[in-house]
């Protein structure tokens, strides 16, 4: 039953997110269907999920990553990378690596 209720607290907590974002969104851009705004950002968590869990999966093979040892640290990469803040403690080091992150700020 635990399985479940953690299934069902962030099944309910990630639709009352996505309809906050839609109604903060509705304030500026009234004209726009509220559905666009709610997948959108569904689609921004989405993305950011899959690079995390990329840079994760990558970490794991020997000398590509400096620092990334866990799933915490590959998501703070990836924030890091999206914004373009810069790197220090995290920094990719192996040929496959560099090529995620390429990838990822080609975009």
């Amino acid at each position: 039953a635990l399985g479940w209720n953690y299934w069902y607290n962030w099944a309910i907590t990630i639709a009352v997110d996505l309809v906050a974002s839609q109604l903060v969104m509705a304030y500026w851009f009234p004209d726009v269907p509220g559905i666009i705004w709610s997948l959108l950002f569904l689609l921004l968590m989405v993305a950011v999920a899959v690079i995390a869990l990329s840079f994760h999966a990558v970490s794991m093979i020997p000398g590509q990553f400096e620092g990334l040892e866990t799933r915490t640290d590959a998501l703070y990469f990836t924030v890091v990378t999206l914004a373009t803040i810069g790197y220090g403690d995290i920094h990719p080091v192996g040929q496959t690596a560099r090529a995620l992150v390429d990838s990822l700020l080609a975009d």
